[in-house]
């Protein structure tokens, strides 16, 4: 009896222990994740991309009116200022009658001081009749009594002076100011301060005047070189760190390997339809003239944007039209929450919404995570 008991109980034992570990289960570890704090900071990113120089302004310059070239006072190269006269056309015919127009205007100026004189002389005559009519020493009506011989000159040199000859005046003038008008048609001048880089006409050449179709070869072509500005292209990427008055460096190869700061004068708010880029200026000083249109210049935008909400690269997700962050709560789940993102420096992305600063993200195990689950942080940065 006793041998058998001892067989008996360690194999029950040993089926107490089999039991037992059969019924207990194991618990999975929370997903392990790297993270980063939400902070504010700046992108410091060097952009650069290449373009051409143009002119802050430039025209293509025609006669306002048809007629033979009488001369051409500049050439490629002449620096001009607004105003100077350029080219003239034949313009005989419209002197003569700027000329026959200052004439009636001194005629007309002659004619009133004359009437001026006969008025005064009316009026004189008009206030002795009143005193002889007063008197009984002329009569009222009659052909020498008050009304024909004092009041009707008077009042007849009071129309002309007043009323005739200033209109006439006044006709004189704006035939003489039309005169004037058709005369300066034939003078071509500067419409601002610039060089003339082309001249497609001589003396004795005929001007047809105004363009009737685009694309007309001008008689000049005037172009302002001082400022001039840098004509650059850039992604989408890129633009939202770029900033009208920032400073950048204009690099023109065909000049100078020194480079030149320039500034910012114009950021385009919509793409180019064509090849999606935007156009910015960057304009430059060219006071000696040595940069030219055309030419092609490197410009380097030395990006310092403080102040932007920044997260890591590595913490945004895209999937689609959505882009969007994983965040760790104070009870260690996670949450996918969408986001607005701005520019990026291949390092750091600019949030525009969705988040605050020391929000905490998940930077790397994104990966299989689900809203609402723990996780464990391995690393926070």
């Amino acid at each position: 009896m006793k041998q058998a008991r001892f067989l008996i109980l360690p194999l029950a034992a040993l089926a107490a222990l089999w039991l037992s570990g059969c019924g207990t289960t194991t618990a999975s570890a929370p997903p392990a994740v790297e993270t980063a704090v939400v902070a504010r900071g700046q992108l410091s990113n060097n952009v650069q991309v290449s373009g051409k120089l143009a002119p802050v302004q430039s025209a293509d310059l025609f006669t306002l009116s048809a007629g033979r070239v009488a001369t051409v006072n500049v050439d490629v190269g002449s620096t001009v200022r607004a105003g100077q006269v350029l080219l003239t056309l034949d313009s005989a015919t419209q002197a003569a009658a700027v000329e026959q127009a200052r004439a009636a205007v001194a005629q007309a100026q002659a004619a009133e001081q004359a009437d001026q004189v006969a008025f005064d002389t009316a009026r004189t005559n008009y206030l002795r009749g009143q005193a002889l009519l007063a008197q009984g020493a002329i009569a009222q009506g009659g052909q020498y009594g008050f009304d024909n011989a004092y009041k009707l000159p008077y009042q007849q040199a009071d129309v002309k002076l007043h009323q005739v000859d200033p209109a006439a005046l006044q006709a004189a003038q704006a035939q003489l100011q039309s005169a004037q008008a058709a005369y300066n048609l034939t003078v071509l001048t500067a419409p601002f301060d610039g060089v003339i880089t082309a001249r497609n006409v001589d003396p004795g050449a005929m001007s047809a005047g105004p363009p009737a179709i685009p694309g007309e070869t001008p008689l000049l072509v005037e172009v302002q070189l001082n400022p001039i500005y840098a004509a650059v292209n850039v992604g989408e990427d890129q633009v939202n760190g770029l900033q009208v008055g920032q400073q950048a460096q204009v690099r023109v190869s065909g000049v100078s390997d020194q480079s030149l700061t320039g500034t910012v004068s114009h950021v385009a708010a919509a793409a180019n339809p064509d090849n999606k880029t935007y156009l910015v200026e960057v304009t430059l000083p060219n006071p000696d003239g040595t940069l030219k249109p055309g030419m092609f210049a490197s410009v380097t935008f030395n990006e310092d944007n403080a102040g932007y909400l920044l997260v890591p690269n590595q913490a945004v997700v895209h999937q689609g039209s959505d882009t969007s962050v994983w965040v760790v709560g104070k009870d260690q789940t996670v949450q996918k929450r969408s986001i607005q993102t701005g520019a990026t420096d291949g390092q750091k992305t600019v949030v525009d919404d969705g988040l605050a600063a020391g929000d905490v993200v998940v930077v790397s195990g994104q990966q299989g995570l689900t809203p609402g689950e723990k996780v464990a942080v391995q690393k926070s940065s």
